[in-house]
């Protein structure tokens, strides 16, 4: 079993999450998932091997070219004393289509 606390074991569960939202055999549980954000968290915490994710966890999944995936913002700031970055990514993620960063250059693909 895989530990929530640990960033490598979520890291890896999140690459075996993809992998296997991407097999068309799966097709049917992707939509669900998309559909119902208890179901996607539950499918979650089965393929990627967790006993249990913290009740506090939310999930919300949207196809790539899903625009209402531009509704959900997660912006997750520096620390009163952490450094300030202009790469708009350390700031916000997730759910925003591709964008340029605060600079004005093409940011991480």
């Amino acid at each position: 079993m895989r530990d929530w606390n640990n960033v490598d074991d979520r890291a890896n569960a999140t690459i075996d999450f993809a992998k296997f939202m991407k097999d068309p055999k799966n097709a049917e549980i992707r939509k669900k998932c998309f559909d119902d954000p208890n179901e996607a968290k539950r499918q979650f915490a089965s393929i990627g091997k967790f006993e249990s994710i913290p009740e506090s966890v939310q999930f919300k999944m949207y196809d790539a070219t899903d625009p209402k995936r531009q509704d959900l913002v997660v912006m997750v700031f520096p620390s009163a004393k952490g450094n300030d970055s202009a790469e708009a990514t350390d700031i916000w993620m997730a759910a925003w289509q591709p964008w340029v960063s605060l600079t004005g250059k093409p940011g991480p693909k």
